[in-house]
């Protein structure tokens, strides 16, 4: 499943931020991303969905729930994995990025 995250600059200066990309609250995987002053970007990790039942994925400090009934379909309550990890992108607009000086 793909997990994507929007980083917001809101400092006047650039800045790198670490993003964690998480499964049942397990850090699986990280991504650095550099984002220009008063900028923003999205940046994405594929997080490995291996047992059926309900689990949470996530980025940063958001998460959401999914349910996994296969191996090869995943499925959120009331609209499915696409939407699910697309409101977790939206979620995870951070309002501000410490900027490395």
């Amino acid at each position: 499943m793909t997990v994507t995250a929007t980083v917001t600059n809101d400092e006047s200066v650039p800045g790198n931020v670490t993003v964690p990309f998480t499964r049942e609250g397990e850090t699986v995987t990280t991504r650095t991303v550099s984002v220009g002053p008063n900028e923003r970007t999205t940046v994405s990790a594929t997080v490995e969905l291996t047992e059926t039942g309900q689990r949470r994925v996530g980025a940063g400090d958001q998460s959401a729930s999914v349910f996994v009934e296969s191996a090869s379909q995943t499925n959120a309550p009331g609209f499915g994995a696409p939407a699910a990890v697309a409101a977790i992108g939206g979620a995870l607009a951070w309002r501000r990025l410490r900027s490395s000086r």
